[in-house]
């Protein structure tokens, strides 16, 4: 999960405080609730990645350009 954050924090231009920032409300959200929620920023960019990651799709050469309604 830590991997993630950071990844798509830095990928997105945003600081690497920002993401340790990020990881501690994450962490303070699963010991009082024992789950958290992505921000929109993480889930389309987190779509993104794992369509640009996707070996078997030839479409994933586009990634960057998929959109989210």
């Amino acid at each position: 999960m830590f991997q993630i954050i950071y990844t798509c924090y830095k990928e997105l231009g945003r600081s690497r405080d920002e993401a340790v920032a990020r990881l501690l409300d994450i962490r303070h959200d699963v010991e009082t609730t024992g789950t958290y929620d992505h921000t929109y920023d993480e889930l389309t960019h987190g779509a993104q990645m794992a369509w640009r990651n996707s070996n078997c799709c030839i479409g994933r050469l586009v990634w960057d350009k998929l959109l989210f309604l």
